[in-house]
C-alpha cells in the first residue's frame, strides 16, 4: 500500500468525526444490547417470560450472596467501564494513533517526496519523516 502524494491533508474536521464515530459505536452497541436483551423477553409467552426473570432474578441473588455488597456497585462499575472502552475507541480513531499505526505496519510504504501535513504535536509525537507540521 503506497499513500499518494498528491492527495489533499487530512481535515481536522475529519478526524474530529472519526473521534465521534468511534464513540458512539460504543453507545450504539451498549443500547442494542440491552434492547435485544428486553426484546427476547417480549417475544416470550408471559409463563416462560416470567420464568426466564425470575431465573435471572435467582442468578443475581445468588452472584449477591457470593460477592456481598460488591455486586451492587456493578450499576457503577458498569457504566465506567463502557466510557473507559469508549474512551480508548475514540483515541484509537484520533490522526496521531492511526498515523502512529501506519508506522508500526511495514507493508505502509510511504514516498520520500510525500508530505503528511498535522498539526504540529502531532508531527512531534508521530515517527514518520514524511508526517511534518504546516510551514
Amino acid at each position: 500500500m503506497t499513500l499518494d502524494p498528491n492527495a489533499p491533508p487530512l481535515s481536522p474536521v475529519t478526524t474530529l468525526q472519526n473521534q465521534v464515530a468511534a464513540g458512539v459505536r460504543h453507545l450504539v452497541t451498549a443500547g442494542g444490547t440491552a434492547f435485544t436483551i428486553l426484546g427476547a423477553l417480549a417475544f416470550l409467552p408471559p409463563d416462560k417470560a416470567q420464568m426466564a426473570v425470575e431465573k435471572l432474578q435467582m442468578i443475581g441473588s445468588d452472584i449477591n450472596k457470593l460477592t456481598g455488597d460488591l455486586s451492587a456497585l456493578w450499576i457503577i462499575i458498569g457504566p465506567a467501564v463502557m466510557l473507559w472502552m469508549g474512551k480508548i475507541a475514540v483515541g484509537s480513531a484520533s490522526l496521531k494513533s492511526q498515523l502512529k499505526s501506519i508506522a508500526r505496519n511495514p507493508a505502509v510504504q510511504i514516498p520520500p517526496e510525500s508530505k503528511i501535513i498535522v498539526p504540529p504535536p502531532v508531527a512531534a509525537a508521530v515517527p514518520i519523516p514524511q508526517v511534518v507540521p504546516p510551514q
